[in-house]
Protein backbone atom coordinates (compact mmCIF):
# COMPACT_ATOMS: atom_id res chain seq x y z
CA UNK A 1 0.00 0.00 0.00
CA UNK A 2 0.94 3.62 -1.30
CA UNK A 3 1.57 6.25 1.72
CA UNK A 4 0.15 9.23 0.79
CA UNK A 5 3.65 10.75 1.29
CA UNK A 6 5.47 8.21 -1.40
CA UNK A 7 5.62 10.53 -4.14
CA UNK A 8 5.82 12.77 -2.19
CA UNK A 9 9.56 11.96 -1.17
CA UNK A 10 10.51 10.95 -4.54
CA UNK A 11 9.87 14.75 -6.00
CA UNK A 12 11.74 15.51 -2.67
CA UNK A 13 14.70 13.59 -3.59
CA UNK A 14 14.88 14.49 -7.15
CA UNK A 15 14.86 18.48 -6.30
CA UNK A 16 17.79 18.04 -3.92
CA UNK A 17 19.48 16.88 -6.59
CA UNK A 18 19.02 19.70 -9.04
CA UNK A 19 20.09 21.53 -6.24
CA UNK A 20 23.35 19.48 -5.81
CA UNK A 21 23.99 20.17 -9.30
CA UNK A 22 24.21 23.83 -9.65
CA UNK A 23 26.46 23.95 -6.58
CA UNK A 24 28.46 21.74 -8.06
CA UNK A 25 28.54 23.70 -11.04
CA UNK A 26 29.02 26.88 -9.85
CA UNK A 27 31.34 26.17 -7.13
CA UNK A 28 34.05 23.61 -8.64
CA UNK A 29 33.24 24.43 -12.59
CA UNK A 30 32.79 20.85 -13.11
CA UNK A 31 30.04 19.32 -14.99
CA UNK A 32 27.90 16.72 -13.86
CA UNK A 33 25.76 13.68 -15.04
CA UNK A 34 22.17 12.44 -12.98
CA UNK A 35 22.16 9.02 -13.58
CA UNK A 36 18.75 7.70 -12.89
CA UNK A 37 17.67 3.75 -11.65
CA UNK A 38 14.31 4.22 -12.13
CA UNK A 39 11.76 1.99 -10.58
CA UNK A 40 8.43 3.35 -10.82
CA UNK A 41 7.57 6.34 -8.75
CA UNK A 42 10.33 5.45 -6.55
CA UNK A 43 13.16 4.83 -8.20
CA UNK A 44 16.58 4.88 -6.69
CA UNK A 45 18.54 8.34 -5.77
CA UNK A 46 20.05 10.17 -8.39
CA UNK A 47 23.95 9.69 -8.14
CA UNK A 48 26.23 12.63 -9.39
CA UNK A 49 29.43 11.91 -11.18
CA UNK A 50 32.01 14.82 -11.58
CA UNK A 51 34.35 14.79 -14.46
CA UNK A 52 37.83 17.11 -14.61
CA UNK A 53 37.51 20.08 -17.04
CA UNK A 54 40.03 19.66 -19.94
CA UNK A 55 43.74 20.88 -18.98
CA UNK A 56 44.80 23.78 -20.63
CA UNK A 57 47.88 22.46 -22.77
CA UNK A 58 51.21 24.09 -20.90
CA UNK A 59 52.33 27.52 -22.41
CA UNK A 60 55.86 27.17 -24.08
CA UNK A 61 58.39 30.05 -23.15
CA UNK A 62 60.38 30.75 -26.67
CA UNK A 63 63.84 30.46 -26.16
CA UNK A 64 65.80 33.69 -26.33
CA UNK A 65 66.76 34.75 -29.50
CA UNK A 66 71.23 35.76 -29.06
CA UNK A 67 71.55 39.61 -30.18
CA UNK A 68 73.66 39.46 -33.05
CA UNK A 69 77.38 40.34 -32.57
CA UNK A 70 78.72 43.65 -34.15
CA UNK A 71 82.18 43.81 -35.31
CA UNK A 72 84.11 46.88 -34.21
CA UNK A 73 84.48 49.30 -36.83
CA UNK A 74 88.18 49.47 -37.76
CA UNK A 75 88.97 52.77 -39.48
CA UNK A 76 90.98 52.43 -42.49
CA UNK A 77 95.00 53.81 -42.74
CA UNK A 78 95.00 57.03 -44.04
CA UNK A 79 95.94 57.77 -47.52
CA UNK A 80 96.75 61.31 -47.41
CA UNK A 81 100.49 62.85 -46.94
CA UNK A 82 99.83 65.63 -45.03
CA UNK A 83 100.91 65.97 -41.49
CA UNK A 84 97.89 67.22 -39.42
CA UNK A 85 98.97 65.32 -35.73
CA UNK A 86 101.52 63.89 -34.11
CA UNK A 87 102.95 60.35 -35.39
CA UNK A 88 104.60 57.92 -32.83
CA UNK A 89 103.99 54.17 -32.56
CA UNK A 90 100.96 52.59 -33.54
CA UNK A 91 100.69 55.17 -36.19
CA UNK A 92 99.73 53.93 -40.02
CA UNK A 93 99.39 55.33 -43.49
CA UNK A 94 100.35 57.04 -45.93
CA UNK A 95 101.99 59.79 -44.25
CA UNK A 96 104.03 57.36 -42.29
CA UNK A 97 105.29 55.79 -45.47
CA UNK A 98 106.28 59.39 -46.66
CA UNK A 99 108.38 60.31 -42.98
CA UNK A 100 110.05 56.91 -43.16
CA UNK A 101 111.20 57.68 -46.63
CA UNK A 102 112.64 60.43 -45.50
CA UNK A 103 114.31 59.35 -42.85
CA UNK A 104 115.65 56.55 -45.40
CA UNK A 105 117.31 59.47 -47.61
CA UNK A 106 119.24 60.88 -44.76
CA UNK A 107 120.89 58.22 -44.24
CA UNK A 108 119.09 56.05 -41.74
CA UNK A 109 118.02 52.38 -41.61
CA UNK A 110 114.53 51.88 -41.99
CA UNK A 111 111.55 50.41 -44.29
CA UNK A 112 108.62 51.89 -45.60
CA UNK A 113 106.12 49.99 -44.26
CA UNK A 114 103.47 52.53 -43.46
CA UNK A 115 103.73 51.71 -40.05
CA UNK A 116 105.35 53.67 -37.27
CA UNK A 117 107.27 50.79 -35.56
CA UNK A 118 110.25 50.36 -33.70
CA UNK A 119 112.73 50.43 -36.15
CA UNK A 120 110.73 53.59 -37.00
CA UNK A 121 110.45 54.84 -33.35
CA UNK A 122 114.57 54.09 -32.87
CA UNK A 123 115.53 56.13 -36.61
CA UNK A 124 113.88 59.10 -35.54
CA UNK A 125 115.46 59.13 -32.40
CA UNK A 126 118.62 59.34 -34.34
CA UNK A 127 117.44 61.60 -36.30
CA UNK A 128 116.05 64.16 -33.59
CA UNK A 129 119.89 63.69 -31.95
CA UNK A 130 121.70 64.59 -35.12
CA UNK A 131 119.36 67.68 -35.29
CA UNK A 132 119.57 68.78 -31.66
CA UNK A 133 116.01 68.55 -31.29
CA UNK A 134 114.06 67.17 -27.68
CA UNK A 135 114.16 63.25 -28.64
CA UNK A 136 111.06 61.47 -27.95
CA UNK A 137 110.79 58.79 -30.79
CA UNK A 138 107.70 60.81 -32.15
CA UNK A 139 107.26 62.66 -35.38
CA UNK A 140 105.79 66.25 -33.91
CA UNK A 141 105.63 69.65 -35.70
CA UNK A 142 108.81 70.55 -35.61
CA UNK A 143 110.55 66.81 -35.94
CA UNK A 144 108.43 67.04 -39.45
CA UNK A 145 109.20 70.44 -40.58
CA UNK A 146 113.18 69.63 -40.18
CA UNK A 147 112.62 66.03 -41.71
CA UNK A 148 111.29 67.24 -45.01
CA UNK A 149 113.58 70.62 -45.26
CA UNK A 150 116.92 68.38 -44.87
CA UNK A 151 115.66 66.15 -47.47
CA UNK A 152 114.20 68.89 -50.10
CA UNK A 153 115.92 66.97 -52.57
CA UNK A 154 114.59 63.80 -52.17
CA UNK A 155 117.11 61.40 -53.63
CA UNK A 156 118.67 63.79 -55.48
CA UNK A 157 122.31 65.47 -53.74
CA UNK A 158 124.21 68.38 -54.58
CA UNK A 159 124.60 68.94 -58.69
CA UNK A 160 128.46 69.15 -57.88
CA UNK A 161 128.37 65.90 -56.58
CA UNK A 162 127.45 64.85 -59.94
CA UNK A 163 130.34 63.63 -61.72
CA UNK A 164 133.18 61.27 -62.95
CA UNK A 165 135.34 59.60 -60.86
CA UNK A 166 135.46 59.79 -56.86
CA UNK A 167 133.75 62.15 -54.73
CA UNK A 168 133.38 63.20 -51.26
CA UNK A 169 129.64 64.36 -51.42
CA UNK A 170 129.43 65.96 -47.44
CA UNK A 171 125.69 67.32 -46.77
CA UNK A 172 125.83 69.56 -43.75
CA UNK A 173 121.90 69.78 -42.79
CA UNK A 174 121.59 65.43 -42.81
CA UNK A 175 125.20 65.35 -41.00
CA UNK A 176 126.66 62.67 -43.21
CA UNK A 177 129.17 62.06 -45.82
CA UNK A 178 129.06 59.70 -49.34
CA UNK A 179 131.93 58.65 -51.03
CA UNK A 180 130.80 58.35 -54.59
CA UNK A 181 132.44 56.31 -57.20
CA UNK A 182 131.25 57.07 -60.57
CA UNK A 183 127.61 58.20 -59.31
CA UNK A 184 127.48 55.40 -57.19
CA UNK A 185 127.43 55.26 -53.37
CA UNK A 186 130.15 53.33 -52.12
CA UNK A 187 129.62 54.38 -48.13
CA UNK A 188 127.46 56.44 -46.05
CA UNK A 189 128.87 57.15 -42.48
CA UNK A 190 127.77 59.69 -39.88
CA UNK A 191 129.75 63.04 -39.29
CA UNK A 192 129.86 65.98 -37.72
CA UNK A 193 130.90 69.55 -38.04
CA UNK A 194 132.49 72.62 -36.33
CA UNK A 195 130.87 75.25 -33.97
CA UNK A 196 129.58 78.26 -35.10
CA UNK A 197 132.83 79.93 -33.79
CA UNK A 198 135.20 77.24 -35.94
CA UNK A 199 132.55 76.58 -38.35
CA UNK A 200 133.51 73.95 -41.27
CA UNK A 201 133.88 75.82 -44.32
CA UNK A 202 131.31 74.83 -47.19
CA UNK A 203 132.05 74.93 -50.91
CA UNK A 204 134.24 72.55 -53.46
CA UNK A 205 137.65 71.69 -52.90
CA UNK A 206 139.81 68.09 -53.01
CA UNK A 207 142.09 65.99 -51.04
CA UNK A 208 145.54 68.24 -51.17
CA UNK A 209 147.12 65.97 -48.02
CA UNK A 210 146.83 62.80 -46.14
CA UNK A 211 148.07 61.63 -42.63
CA UNK A 212 147.51 58.45 -41.34
CA UNK A 213 147.98 59.41 -37.59
CA UNK A 214 148.29 63.40 -37.59
CA UNK A 215 147.91 65.06 -34.59
CA UNK A 216 146.56 68.72 -34.91
CA UNK A 217 149.54 71.32 -34.12
CA UNK A 218 147.15 74.34 -33.14
CA UNK A 219 144.69 72.12 -30.68
CA UNK A 220 146.99 69.20 -29.91
CA UNK A 221 144.59 66.82 -30.49
CA UNK A 222 144.98 63.52 -32.45
CA UNK A 223 143.66 63.41 -35.95
CA UNK A 224 143.87 59.86 -37.89
CA UNK A 225 143.42 58.86 -41.05
CA UNK A 226 143.54 62.55 -42.12
CA UNK A 227 142.15 63.96 -45.53
CA UNK A 228 142.71 67.23 -45.39
CA UNK A 229 140.91 69.62 -48.20
CA UNK A 230 141.24 73.09 -46.73
CA UNK A 231 144.46 74.54 -44.81
CA UNK A 232 143.97 72.70 -41.55
CA UNK A 233 140.52 71.13 -41.70
CA UNK A 234 140.36 67.46 -42.72
CA UNK A 235 138.09 64.77 -42.73
CA UNK A 236 139.45 62.10 -40.10
CA UNK A 237 138.34 60.07 -37.16
CA UNK A 238 137.55 61.34 -34.18
CA UNK A 239 137.45 59.69 -30.65
CA UNK A 240 135.32 62.53 -28.95
CA UNK A 241 133.03 62.09 -31.71
CA UNK A 242 132.55 58.58 -30.68
CA UNK A 243 132.26 59.20 -27.24
CA UNK A 244 129.30 61.95 -27.32
CA UNK A 245 128.26 62.08 -30.61
CA UNK A 246 126.68 65.24 -31.44
CA UNK A 247 126.57 66.78 -28.05
CA UNK A 248 129.91 68.21 -29.44
CA UNK A 249 131.86 70.06 -32.60
CA UNK A 250 134.88 69.55 -34.18
CA UNK A 251 137.81 72.93 -34.65
CA UNK A 252 136.19 72.65 -37.88
CA UNK A 253 137.11 69.99 -39.14
CA UNK A 254 134.57 66.90 -40.31
CA UNK A 255 134.54 64.58 -37.78
CA UNK A 256 134.00 60.40 -38.32
CA UNK A 257 132.90 58.65 -35.82
CA UNK A 258 133.38 54.98 -36.98
CA UNK A 259 136.88 53.97 -37.24
CA UNK A 260 136.64 51.16 -39.17
CA UNK A 261 134.97 54.26 -42.22
CA UNK A 262 137.52 56.55 -41.53
CA UNK A 263 139.86 53.89 -42.06
CA UNK A 264 138.13 52.87 -45.58
CA UNK A 265 138.23 55.99 -46.42
CA UNK A 266 141.86 56.89 -46.12
CA UNK A 267 143.12 53.70 -47.67
CA UNK A 268 140.76 54.13 -50.84
CA UNK A 269 140.43 57.89 -50.95
CA UNK A 270 143.43 59.31 -53.07
CA UNK A 271 144.79 62.94 -53.30
CA UNK A 272 142.69 64.51 -55.78
CA UNK A 273 139.51 63.17 -55.01
CA UNK A 274 137.02 66.14 -55.16
CA UNK A 275 135.42 67.18 -51.84
CA UNK A 276 131.55 69.04 -51.69
CA UNK A 277 130.52 70.38 -48.53
CA UNK A 278 127.23 71.89 -48.56
CA UNK A 279 123.53 72.46 -46.95
CA UNK A 280 120.73 71.23 -48.06
CA UNK A 281 118.48 73.28 -46.08
CA UNK A 282 120.55 76.23 -47.77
Amino acid sequence: MTGEHGPIHSRTRQAVFAAAVVLLVGAGGVTARAAYGARGAGGDAAKAVATPAASAAPVQTPAPVPAPVVQAAVAPASTSTTFTTTLSAGSKGAIVAAVQQRLAWTGLVVAKTSAFDAVTVKAVRKFQVKQSLKVTGRVDLTTYKRLVAVTRRGTGLDPRCATTGQVLCIDKSQKVLRYLVNGKQMLLIDVRFGSPALPTREGVFSVYSKSRNHVSTLFHTPMPFALFFSGGQAVHYSKFFHAVGYNGHSHGCVNVRDILAAEYLFDHVPVGTKVVIYRTTS
